[in-house]
């Protein structure tokens, strides 16, 4: 997992160079609507947005053929992490959307708006969470396929 401030993705890129292709792309798309957009080479954009719900009610998940981009353009939440070698699976990888689900504790960070997170394969996480009180978030997420 990695996360930091949108400002510094370029230094990311270096190590990713995929990254680098939707940099611009995503300074120019965060007034989208909300929805699905393709992107090249099978990778696509989800432009979400809503509010964040209690921790309680969040499930771990993670892909396989797919790292997540995260980039928080409006709001903030929270999101729990853990390796998934900690966690405990309850529902089976599922091909189709790229998913499996876990239980299990991990670690909480906060995302503020302009903020960005990568998930690997083997990071557990769950997104759109908060600990005290709801908030509101407008978020890319940016599927890369590996």
């Amino acid at each position: 997992m990695i996360y930091d401030y949108v400002k510094n993705l370029d230094v990311y890129a270096a190590l990713l160079p995929r990254i680098e292709n939707y940099i611009k792309f995503m300074v120019d798309s965060w007034d989208l609507p909300v929805g699905r957009y393709e992107l090249s080479d099978g990778d696509f954009v989800l432009v979400q947005e809503g509010a964040t719900k209690p921790v309680s009610e969040g499930k771990f998940e993670a892909h396989k053929n797919f790292l997540d981009l995260q980039v928080v353009v409006a709001g903030k939440e929270n999101i729990k992490w853990q390796n998934i070698a900690f966690l405990n699976e309850t529902v089976p990888y599922d091909e189709a959307v790229d998913k499996v689900n876990f239980s299990g504790e991990g670690d909480t960070l906060s995302i503020n708006e302009g903020m960005f997170y990568i998930m690997f394969p083997e990071d557990g996480h769950m997104a759109c969470v908060h600990l005290d009180a709801p908030s509101s978030y407008r978020k890319l997420v940016i599927k890369i396929k590996l």
